[in-house]
C-alpha cells in the first residue's frame, strides 16, 4: 500500500471498473438480448483483493463495503459471469510473477450470451516458459507475459431471408355491381433454409390479409386498380 499512489490507483481501478460496468449495463437495458462479451487483460484478480473489487464491479457482485477498501455500487442486473471457473481448478491462471500464478485475463459475458459457451481455457504460449526465450528468435514462446484466454461459443446457423414473391399481376373481371372475389397468391415465395413462413399481405402500408401461415388469401374487392404488397418472415430475425 504506497501511501503516495496507493489511493491514486485504487480511484483510477475504481473508476475504470464502475465505468464498464455502467457501460455493459447501459446496453443490457437498452436490449436485454443483446448478446455481450468484454474479454481484456482487466489486469485484476477474479476475487476481492483488499483494495478494490475490479471485477466483482463489472460482473454486479461488488463487495461490500468494509471489506474492501474503495467499494463500488452494484451497477449490474442481471449479474454477468466470469468464465475462469468453467476452466479446470488448476488451470486457472494466464500470468506469473515471481513464481505466483495469477488470472488477470478475464472473459466475461452476459446470460443471453453464456448459454452458447461450451468452454474456456488458456493457451500456454507464455507463462508456462521460461523468462530467457525471450531473447531466442527462435522460439515462439514468451512473446508476452500473458497467456491468451480462449472461449469458445457455438454461433446460430446463418439465417437466409425469404424472398417474397406476391405473384403475376391480375386482371379480374366485375361481373355486376357487387364486390368481386380476388385471390392474391405467394406460394412463389421461397426460403433457402426451408424455414416456416408466416405470410403478410398489405394495400397502403395497411394489412389486408394476415398474418397468417398460407401463402394465399381472398379479398372482396370493389371495382378499381389494386397494389398490393407480400411479406414474407421466417421468424428468425
Amino acid at each position: 500500500d504506497d501511501p503516495v499512489d496507493g489511493p491514486r490507483v485504487r480511484a483510477k481501478r475504481k473508476a475504470q471498473a464502475e465505468f464498464l460496468a455502467n457501460l455493459i449495463q447501459a446496453r443490457q437495458t437498452a436490449n436485454p438480448n443483446e448478446q455481450i462479451i468484454a474479454a481484456g487483460d482487466y489486469n485484476a484478480f477474479q476475487f476481492n483483493d483488499g483494495y478494490v473489487d475490479a471485477i466483482g464491479t463489472v460482473l454486479g457482485t461488488p463487495t461490500l463495503a468494509g471489506s474492501v477498501v474503495s467499494a463500488s455500487p452494484d451497477l449490474v442486473n442481471p449479474d454477468l459471469t466470469d468464465l475462469i471457473h468453467l476452466a479446470p481448478e488448476d488451470q486457472r491462471y494466464s500470468f506469473v510473477f515471481d513464481g505466483n500464478a495469477q488470472e488477470l485475463d478475464h472473459i466475461i459475458v452476459n446470460q443471453p450470451l453464456l448459454s452458447r459457451v461450451n468452454r474456456m481455457e488458456y493457451a500456454r504460449t507464455n507463462s508456462d516458459f521460461p523468462q530467457v526465450y525471450r531473447n531466442d528468435a527462435t522460439r515462439p514462446e514468451r512473446l508476452s507475459d500473458h497467456d491468451p484466454a480462449v472461449a469458445y461459443i457455438t454461433l446460430p446457423p446463418l439465417n437466409h431471408a425469404p424472398i417474397a414473391n406476391a405473384g403475376e399481376d391480375q386482371t379480374v373481371e366485375c361481373t355486376g355491381h357487387e364486390r368481386t372475389q380476388v385471390t392474391l397468391d405467394g406460394s412463389g415465395t421461397t426460403d433457402e433454409d426451408g424455414d416456416s413462413l408466416v405470410y403478410t399481405w398489405k394495400k397502403n402500408g395497411e394489412i389486408v390479409a394476415g398474418p397468417s401461415g398460407s401463402p394465399a388469401a381472398v379479398l372482396s374487392l370493389d371495382l378499381g386498380n389494386y397494389e398490393f404488397e407480400l411479406i414474407a418472415d421466417d421468424l428468425s430475425g
